[in-house]
């Protein structure tokens, strides 16, 4: 996974963010971000659609099909765009990647249906962003200690300018 600026590019607010997304082999992809303030998003794929993808392909992220345009506005920060690929359907998304549904308002749902370690309510990251990586890693993969069946990347981008540790 990288961006149009390449691992550790800066972007002020405002700026269009290009990501596109590579498997060597035929997978199932998640993308997501987490961005300079800890909060987490899906990128790929999209609400809808299933995350089974053609190896040696190049995807944009989010798709041309999507309305959706990556446009940086947090403050000052470092964020992450993380890419895991596996070879089986994933396990069950955490709550904090599933998609919105205004329709799950309606009868009650606020948000966290589960207490999960170094994630808030509000589904921002706390602590170390590699840490949460690892632990949403352990979550969406079945058999985490097969190394064969699954891959993992990460860009990093900063907002404003480099910083030394990311806000969380």
């Amino acid at each position: 996974v990288w961006t149009d600026r390449g691992n550790d590019g800066v972007y002020k607010p405002g700026d269009r963010m290009q990501v596109r997304a590579r498997v060597s082999d035929d997978a199932y992809l998640l993308v997501y971000e987490i961005d300079s303030e800890g909060y987490v998003r899906v990128l790929f794929p999209e609400h809808g659609r299933g995350g089974f993808v053609e190896g040696r392909s190049t995807l944009r992220v989010p798709s041309e099909r999507s309305e959706i345009e990556l446009v940086v506005q947090q403050p000052v920060g470092e964020g992450y765009i993380v890419a895991v690929a596996s070879v089986r359907p994933f396990d069950g998304l955490p709550w904090y990647l599933r998609p919105y549904d205004p329709r799950a308002e309606d009868i009650g749902y606020e948000g966290a249906t589960d207490d999960e370690e170094g994630v808030t309510a509000e589904g921002r990251i706390v602590g170390d962003p590699f840490v949460a990586m690892e632990r949403i890693r352990r979550r969406l993969v079945r058999d985490y200690d097969d190394l064969e069946s699954f891959s993992t990347s990460y860009a990093s981008y900063y907002v404003h300018h480099r910083v030394r540790y990311p806000r969380y």
